[in-house]
């Protein structure tokens, strides 16, 4: 936790219950509140260092300030996981920190920003550096922001954003890049070698956790292992469960499968919601701060989590893409279209139950050939989750002002291939908003969370390699990783499974998310929510959206208390089991 504000009064009185320290140089007050999990401040005469670290040599975010040159540098790393909320008042004062509460003792008005609303229901969170906050943005992963001020007013003189490398040829050794990205991915594992006896590895028993945890077993001789799961979920279809305790078996690991009551995990969603000061897109976000909580030893600080392993070794779509470039799809696509027959195909497809990997190849041909602009393109289309249409007519906009800010944030990157724009996209949003979720989730328990798939030479790496190599199977690397790890075929070639709820009549009347539903109501109204009552995965995902919007509205625009939602959760769930 952090703050750094550079005011022209002293901001000492807000900040009572924190730890701070205050100075002046010239007309300025340059105030700093740390914590004991991260921070480390050093300050002498000619300016101050504030860097966020789990170690010496992993810094997360770093504040730097000169009093010579008078410039304020904010650095925030690929794999931080923190977030960098900053704000430049009328004033031309200078906010900057990790949590919105910090920003609102000092002062600041926090106001909902209704602009992004459209973008947030139907992709689920606020691309930075924008969010929905107004007028407070988020500092994207891997940049740079440098101030200076005129007239004692600060302002943003250069933004440095990352960019990463250029694929390169496709005439490279697979079984060498494979020991080079596993090098690379290991590198920060070794970083925490004082540490060891403090990690905690997640193990959901798919391949990016399963590769983690193997390098933590060769480095550390680490022998347990943790996951969860919906309390609600049907066992039948918990396949996550299942994948999480084979693997370990195979592993040879002592597995922690945390198991939480329906109320525990409601419960788990209005604090998650509060600790992250942002909606949680994922549902699996509650499961993790119950986990961090309660699941895992106390002694147990450092938590390695997978996350980032996809967007650059190859999301389904990077494969899709890949089958699309095919000459064969390519001319099936085009026959397809000349004679208006790709509807028909489609139906014939989902009749006889065969074709759908031409179906989808098709169907990418399709979207990868519109313009970016259009919110077809492929680059938007495969990340939408909300009901599209739905949200038009609600906040009245067009469909391409869904998308706005998110062209706009992708602007630099528009002479990269769709493969890395679709990588980027993850990069600098849905990845960065998740692990800034998961990371607060485990600083309000007292644990960091470490990501080495997102660590700098990984992701430098990562995109340095061609897209070919990398798409001709889905993570082709990361299998390649896997084998060099000795790691068993079956986790390997087994499918992906996600971490959403699988039960599929979650969203539906009586499902397990009613209880939120009058929550929900005293910001959005009930007949409308009560509408996405259906088995549409469009509207089932407004439906989640709606929950999260209206109890994040409530908590962090309204500041009601936390107490008071858990009050009222207590009370309905009380009596909807006692209707049961």
């Amino acid at each position: 936790m952090f703050l750094l504000a550079i005011t022209q009064n002293s901001l000492k009185s807000r900040l009572y219950d924190c730890t701070v320290n205050e100075f002046q140089w010239d007309s300025n007050i340059y105030t700093l509140v740390t914590d004991d999990l991260l921070s480390r401040v050093s300050t002498d005469s000619e300016g101050f260092k504030l860097i966020e670290a789990p170690t010496d040599n992993c810094i997360l975010v770093e504040i730097v300030y000169q009093k010579q040159t008078d410039i304020l540098k904010i650095y925030q790393s690929v794999m931080s996981g923190i977030s960098v909320y900053y704000h430049i008042n009328t004033d031309g004062e200078f906010f900057c920190a990790s949590h919105i509460s910090l920003l609102r003792k000092c002062g600041i008005t926090i106001k909902e920003n209704t602009e992004v609303l459209p973008e947030f229901f139907v992709f689920r969170y606020i691309m930075p550096p924008h969010t929905l906050y107004k007028n407070i943005f988020h500092l994207p992963p891997g940049s740079t922001l440098f101030l200076k001020q005129k007239e004692r007013k600060y302002y943003i003189a250069e933004h440095e954003i990352y960019i990463p490398p250029l694929s390169g040829s496709t005439s490279v050794n697979e079984s060498q890049v494979a020991q080079i990205a596993a090098d690379h991915i290991s590198e920060l594992l070794q970083i925490l070698a004082p540490h060891q006896e403090k990690l905690a590895v997640l193990l959901s028993g798919g391949l990016d956790s399963s590769i983690l945890f193997k390098m933590c077993q060769n480095l550390y001789n680490t022998t347990e292992t943790y996951s969860t799961g919906y309390p609600f979920e049907d066992p039948e279809l918990n396949v996550e469960k299942n994948y999480a305790i084979t693997a370990s078996k195979a592993f040879g690991t002592s597995h922690t499968y945390y198991s939480a009551t329906h109320k525990d995990y409601l419960d788990g969603v209005i604090k998650s919601i509060s600790c992250a000061e942002m909606p949680i897109h994922h549902m699996q976000s509650a499961l993790l701060f119950m986990l961090f909580e309660s699941g895992i030893p106390e002694e147990k600080k450092f938590i390695i989590n997978g996350e980032g392993g996809d967007g650059q070794w190859g999301r389904d779509t990077h494969y899709q893409l890949y089958l699309s470039y095919k000459t064969p799809v390519i001319s099936a696509a085009h026959a397809l279209r000349k004679f208006n027959l790709i509807p028909k195909f489609m139906q014939l497809s989902h009749t006889i139950k065969k074709g759908r990997n031409l179906m989808a190849a098709i169907d990418t041909v399709q979207r990868r050939t519109v313009p970016l602009s259009d919110p077809d393109n492929i680059v938007w289309s495969s990340i939408k989750y909300g009901d599209e249409e739905w949200v038009c007519s609600y906040f009245q906009v067009k469909r391409e002002e869904i998308i706005r800010f998110r062209y706009n944030t992708l602007q630099p990157y528009y002479d990269r291939n769709l493969y890395d724009l679709v990588s980027l996209m993850g990069l600098l949003g849905y990845v960065p908003i998740t692990t800034s979720i998961w990371s607060k989730l485990a600083e309000s328990c007292k644990r960091i969370i470490i990501y080495p798939y997102l660590s700098l030479n990984v992701v430098d790496y990562a995109y340095s390699l061609p897209w070919d190599m990398k798409s001709r199977k889905r993570k082709n690397v990361l299998r390649s990783v896997a084998h060099h790890l000795n790691i068993p075929d079956f986790i390997i070639n087994r499918p992906k499974t996600g971490f959403g709820l699988k039960k599929p009549n979650w969203a539906e009347k009586s499902g397990p998310f009613e209880c939120l539903i009058p929550l929900a109501s005293k910001v959005f109204d009930e007949g409308e929510i009560r509408r996405m009552h259906l088995k549409d995965e469009g509207k089932r995902q407004i439906f989640w959206n709606i929950l999260n919007y209206a109890i994040w509205k409530r908590l962090c625009i309204l500041h009601e208390p936390v107490s008071l939602l858990l009050g009222e959760l207590n009370e309905y769930y009380s009596f909807y089991a006692s209707k049961t």
